[in-house]
């Protein structure tokens, strides 16, 4: 056997072990054992370690709100849930058609139930993402987000805050959403611009103010104004990214949160972050 194909042979067998372990314990060997309690009485908010792209999971009871699903970057997702017992998304949030959020979008239908599609209208609808998901979905489970939407979900209200205007571009279709549980709240950015942010700013002002912050594209510096990361004056930020060459996360980013006071993780480095959510505090779990 030539080495090449020895070698693709071991790397095969590395993912296929990987995917086991993912699976049956909910761990990678970066971010440590999940936590085997569901949440029930209070919201838990895991932010995956997808690379450089965005997954999310946020659990109350039995209410199940995913954000978002990389390509290549659910394995953790998938395994956690199935380990919970969990069979269903009542809201999967697809914040715009890009891989590193959308791709394996098709793959977490497959696994779990999927109620509900909340998305934005493609900027394209050959789109290669967006193509995959509404094959052999019904126009029942889709809905196409605008700005000013609520959704109620068990104990958990999910509030749509962008995207504001018909965009050219598929970030600036973004999905900004803030999920709540009484006066708690996460808010999720997806990839949302400086400029949409300065229209969330104008429009809804204090009223984004969160607790928790997934901050805007993967930590990109063309995204958290300094005016807006105050208005959301969150307790603990959370940036999904991995290895790049954007210059993700911004130092001026990490810095203006840490101004704030914000506790901030960061999924490169931190991997798996977790934060349990009651009526009177929020916890980070390490």
């Amino acid at each position: 056997m030539d080495k090449p194909v020895k070698n693709r042979i071991i790397r095969t067998a590395v993912r296929a072990v990987l995917a086991v372990l993912t699976v049956v314990f909910g761990f990678t060997a970066v971010s440590g054992r999940l936590p085997d309690d569901r949440p029930d009485g209070f919201m838990r908010a895991v932010f995956f370690d997808a690379g450089e792209g965005d997954c999310a999971l946020i659990i109350c009871g039995d209410s199940v709100v995913m954000i978002d699903a990389a390509e290549g970057g659910s394995e953790q997702a998938i395994g956690y849930m199935q380990r919970l017992g969990i069979d269903h998304a009542d809201y999967m949030i697809v914040t715009h058609f890009d891989r590193d959020h959308a791709g394996d979008v098709p793959r977490i239908m497959r696994e779990f139930s999927v109620y509900r599609l909340l998305m934005p209208e493609p900027v394209d609808a050959s789109i290669f993402a967006y193509s995959n998901i509404i094959n052999g979905v019904s126009d029942e489970e889709i809905i196409y987000a605008r700005t000013g939407q609520s959704y109620v979900c068990g104990e958990l209200s999910i509030d749509v805050l962008a995207p504001n205007a018909k965009a050219k571009k598929d970030n600036d279709t973004s999905i900004v959403c803030r999920v709540s549980r009484g006066d708690r709240a996460v808010l999720l950015c997806g990839d949302a611009s400086a400029a949409e942010e300065k229209t969330m700013l104008s429009k809804y002002g204090s009223s984004l103010r969160s607790d928790v912050i997934k901050i805007a594209h993967h930590g990109s510096d063309y995204s958290s104004t300094d005016d807006f990361l105050r208005a959301t004056s969150p307790s603990f930020a959370v940036i999904s990214c991995g290895k790049n060459s954007y210059g993700h996360p911004s130092m001026r980013v990490i810095s203006t949160l840490k101004a704030l006071g914000a506790d901030v993780a960061i999924t490169e480095g931190d991997g798996v972050v977790i934060y349990d959510i009651f009526p009177d505090r929020v916890e980070r779990k390490k």
